[in-house]
């Protein structure tokens, strides 16, 4: 079977990962238990700024995630950096039913329409995450 793959592009060496790259690559960042952080959250973790290592994202002061529905959302990357990357549930890929292979989430978002950092930031099914 195919592993779902995030695209990261507008770094200065643009990446792919999947759920075992993020494994690998990224495991002392993993929040293995995200409902520690959002009760209302389930699976594993880690935060963007984690994934998004310097100096590849020096100049960078947005980052959006593009959903695989034509969805995006745009968000400042000093608050996009602490939101979290969910692409496991129960040491399995994220379901497309909960919103996978990976969705974000900011912790205690607000109203959609009422702040930056908003439950409309909260992406499911990311296909690509850009940085400008």
């Amino acid at each position: 079977m195919t592993q779902s793959t995030l695209r990261i592009s507008g770094i200065d060496q643009p990446i792919t990962v999947t759920r075992t790259t993020i494994r690998s690559d990224f495991a002392e960042s993993i929040i293995e238990d995200v409902s520690t952080l959002e009760e209302k959250r389930a699976g594993s973790g880690l935060r963007i700024g984690d994934l998004l290592r310097p100096p590849s994202v020096a100049t960078a002061t947005q980052l959006t995630l593009h959903s695989t529905d034509g969805f995006s959302a745009t968000l400042p990357l000093e608050i996009a950096k602490h939101g979290i990357l969910i692409f496991e549930h129960g040491g399995q890929p994220l379901p497309d039913s909960a919103g996978g292979p990976f969705r974000f989430f900011t912790i205690d978002s607000a109203d959609c329409g009422t702040a930056v950092a908003d439950n409309c930031a909260n992406v499911k099914c990311i296909e690509r995450i850009e940085l400008a």
